[in-house]
């Protein structure tokens, strides 16, 4: 049996973890940080058993740390069971300051990039999620195709979603609904020519993949108990990597509202069971007004006539600075992602922002949204340019496509699709 009994107390000396290298076929490390998951991980591992591509062209590491129910039991026992699958169950004690998700998915995805060559792919998942058939070869199609990263399209599981409080469930609906209009919004007036439309908004540990090579330019995971995705992504950004959030890229997660990890899902769930209020949220004015600036900021950087003087005052004066200032900031962008950073673009527009335009309750603001994006559409369309994903009859919510399910409408798919 594969399994290396481990305690850790220098979480960085990763290179005693495992001793034997992948097969020389193999195109991509699945990694998976587990704690406790007995209920959970049994599906898990078989879905990733019973991908469609050949057990040789990736591996599936595990890491159960901390773990006082049968995960590790579990683990070994399946990988006895698939001799054929090369699955490496790794027990770890790791200190109490330690034990948290960012430091075992940080050790995983380091031991992964250890072992793999700059053109292979490490893909993260969770141990309550269950991947789609094809999840592996999908990723690996999005970054042959040059995408640096991808981000998985995350749904509930219908049974532990139809467990959770009815407060939980519809802000749960209502927040996805807001987060998916924005999307579209921004795809329309912010294009990304490498995550086009139809795409998604999610980019979280649970189906989250990148090239071995951006893994390397980036130093790694971002060192954080929680939130190790977000702030991985955020890294992204700031080196410009091409994050592709595919809807063909899908996994099946457990809802629940106790936890591993100090914040993630299972916190949001339970702050959104307290939250009996429609929370507010940035408007369709706001968003689109910024939208607009950044995709005027991008062309502009990609053409490089940002330092122009012409550009640069225009510039200046959205965002109240002086010329002097901008143009030392912008000076030292390597990247368009140091440069919204350097800038704070939204953040300056946000406090330049009439108040009373600003923030809206989300129920209202997504109809907004909703109206608006018909309109552009429907004015695009009239000049002749095609455009997927536009529903032309129908009530607001149903005016936008539910990529997650085309065929459902948008209310009813998320207790449908799982």
């Amino acid at each position: 049996m594969n399994v290396i009994y481990f305690r850790a107390h220098d979480t960085d000396n990763t290179n005693r973890i495992l001793k034997a290298g992948p097969d020389a076929r193999c195109q991509a490390s699945v990694v998976i940080p587990v704690c406790n998951e007995e209920e959970h991980l049994p599906s898990c591992l078989q879905a990733l058993a019973s991908q469609s591509l050949a057990h040789h062209l990736y591996e599936v590491i595990v890491l159960l740390n901390n773990c006082t129910d049968s995960s590790a039991r579990i683990a070994r026992q399946f990988q006895q069971a698939h001799p054929t699958l090369a699955l490496h169950p790794i027990e770890l004690w790791l200190p109490k300051n330690q034990a948290n998700v960012g430091t075992a998915r940080r050790l995983l995805m380091e031991e992964a990039s250890r072992r793999l060559p700059a053109s292979g792919a490490i893909l993260s998942t969770d141990g309550d999620t269950v991947v789609e058939h094809d999840w592996v070869e999908r990723n690996l199609d999005c970054l042959n195709k040059g995408a640096d990263a991808v981000g998985g399209d995350i749904s509930l599981h219908r049974d532990s979603y139809a467990k959770l409080p009815a407060t939980s469930r519809r802000q749960y609906r209502e927040d996805h609904s807001y987060l998916e209009a924005v999307t579209r919004l921004e795809s329309i007036l912010d294009p990304d020519p490498f995550d086009p439309w139809p795409r998604h908004h999610h980019h979280f540990g649970a189906s989250l993949a990148c090239t071995n090579s951006l893994y390397t330019r980036l130093g790694g995971l971002p060192k954080a108990d929680c939130l190790e995705d977000v702030a991985f992504v955020n890294a992204m950004g700031l080196a410009d990597a091409r994050l592709r959030h595919s809807p063909a890229v899908k996994v099946v997660t457990a809802a629940r509202t106790s936890g591993r990890a100090r914040i993630g899902l299972a916190s949001q769930l339970r702050e959104w069971h307290a939250a009996h209020a429609d929370p507010l949220v940035n408007t369709a004015a706001f968003l689109t007004e910024y939208f607009v600036c950044r995709a005027e900021l991008r062309a502009i950087w990609k053409a490089g006539t940002l330092m122009e003087d012409g550009n640069l005052q225009a510039l200046a004066t959205q965002l109240g600075m002086d010329r002097k200032s901008l143009r030392t900031l912008a000076d030292g962008a390597t990247t368009f992602g140091n440069l919204l950073e350097a800038l704070d673009l939204r953040g300056r527009k946000w406090r330049r922002a009439d108040p009373l335009r600003r923030v809206g309750k989300r129920s209202r603001v997504t109809e907004q949204i909703g109206l608006l994006i018909r309109s552009l559409l429907s004015a695009k369309h009239q000049s002749g340019i095609a455009l997927p994903g536009f529903r032309s009859q129908g009530s607001t919510h149903d005016a936008l496509e539910n990529i997650h399910a085309p065929d459902l409408p948008w209310r009813d798919s998320l207790e449908q699709m799982a």
